[in-house]
């Protein structure tokens, strides 16, 4: 058995000022014998970076980008819960000054203790987040803690029992990223395939291949990374300033989606694992730092169709979609007559499809099925 105890009090002991814990419930046994805090730790951005180019006499907006990172879905994997701790520990939030950390350290304590993958109610957590049950209140209670709160990038990390070296489910450009900065650190995936059926080319796994569609298609349970991806994900800003959500091909859509589960092997030793996971971290920061910073309402969600207007919000907004602009919707939809200059139902109900039929996308094909 772990000690779960000595675990929260090395969190504890590095959240700092101004790094903050709380205690957002408590995972309970079926019979009520056992209880376990839920820890979420919050780092606050030291220094906002500044967003775009402003004449040195105009004052530059400053954007603060968000991460989430979590360890310990499956509490037999318990690298990444060590990877959460160590991160804190060796204050590695210092190197992102203008991120603002929210950081899950285990969220499966009960499984942690016992060396088990599902909680305590006999089902895999990782798969509960599409409908939470008397048996996962634990996930109930973590979508209770993070709100409202989207974030520019979410790293999940877990581990596996029968892979050789380490592989990623994420967009090929972070995914290549993490797999540079691990190389050195231990063996990679050989693929191409993971337990026979998930398709990986060097160590990242091909989301928009035709098997792994097939796959995603016949997967119907929802995990972590489902969740994030489909309603706490904000996208940067597309490179086109005229790009349409009704036009831009998915393929571009997939790759602007700042999302990774790393998996590492059991096989190697703990230290070892934990590097990988810290490694893999740093390289998805320095991604997030290489691409557009969000700006403004219109990075809190699924971009609207156009760049002009893009900050209005509608009811859809709390389900992860802005109400689009009019001006820019494609020539066939702007509204005319007495709708012009307006949002014209027509309009509206066409791009809202749209955005849609990206959520179910993104939701399904970039979290890819994580073990």
């Amino acid at each position: 058995m772990r000690d779960y105890t000595a675990l929260v009090e090395r969190v504890k002991a590095a959240a700092r000022p101004p790094v903050s814990w709380r205690v957002y419930g408590q995972q309970i046994t079926p019979d009520g014998a056992e209880r376990y805090d839920l820890l979420l730790v919050r780092v606050p951005a030291a220094r906002p970076s500044p967003v775009g180019k402003r004449h040195a006499a105009t004052p530059q907006p400053r954007t603060v980008r968000r991460v989430l990172l979590n360890g310990g879905t499956h509490g037999d994997e318990p690298a990444g819960a060590e990877a959460m701790v160590r991160f804190l520990e060796q204050r590695r939030y210092e190197r992102w000054p203008d991120v603002e950390f929210t950081v899950l350290p285990c969220s499966n304590p009960w499984g942690y203790v016992h060396d088990r993958r599902e909680g305590p109610g006999g089902r895999d957590l990782n798969r509960s987040f599409r409908r939470a049950g008397r048996l996962t209140r634990e996930v109930t209670l973590l979508k209770r803690a993070l709100g409202r709160r989207r974030f520019d990038l979410f790293v999940d990390c877990h581990e596996d029992v029968d892979a050789p070296g380490l592989y990623v489910f994420a967009p090929a450009t972070l995914g290549r990223a993490i797999v540079e900065a691990v190389r050195g650190l231990g063996p990679l995936h050989p693929g191409p395939l993971v337990d026979g059926q998930i398709p990986v080319k060097d160590a990242v796994v091909e989301l928009d291949s035709e098997r792994a569609r097939e796959n995603r298609r016949a997967f119907k349970t929802g995990p972590l990374p489902f969740y994030v991806a489909r309603y706490r994900l904000r996208l940067p800003p597309p490179a086109a300033a005229t790009a349409s959500i009704l036009t831009v091909d998915p393929a571009q859509q997939l790759e602007r989606v700042l999302q990774a589960t790393v998996e590492t092997p059991t096989v190697l030793p703990l230290d070892q694992r934990a590097a990988m996971h810290l490694a893999a971290i740093d390289a998805a920061l320095a991604t997030i730092h290489a691409g557009p910073a969000p700006s403004g309402a219109a990075s809190r969600a699924v971009p609207s169709a156009t760049v002009p207007g893009a900050g209005r919000r509608s009811p859809h907004a709390s389900a992860g979609l802005l109400r689009p602009a009019t001006r820019g919707a494609p020539v066939g939809l702007r509204p005319m007559g007495p709708w012009a200059g307006a949002q014209s139902p027509l309009v509206i109900a066409a791009e809202r499809r749209a955005q849609r039929r990206w959520a179910r996308m993104r939701g399904d094909r970039v979290a890819g099925v994580s073990r």
